[in-house]
């Protein structure tokens, strides 16, 4: 077979069960904090994420 046109398919166990093709589950909220000019909230799986901008 050439090397050339050979695909190799590599499949790597997550800890969290997620297959190659998938992305991890996802949340987003916008203006959580009422005293900041703008602010939001993310999830990405057990990572979470507030951001504020204060100022003019």
């Amino acid at each position: 077979m050439d090397d050339k046109n050979e695909i190799m398919e590599i499949h790597v166990s997550r800890p969290d069960g997620r297959g190659n093709d998938e992305f991890r589950a996802c949340f987003m909220r916008c203006g959580v904090l009422s005293k900041a000019a703008g602010s939001a909230y993310v999830e990405f799986g057990r990572t979470r994420v507030v951001c504020a901008v204060y100022g003019p």
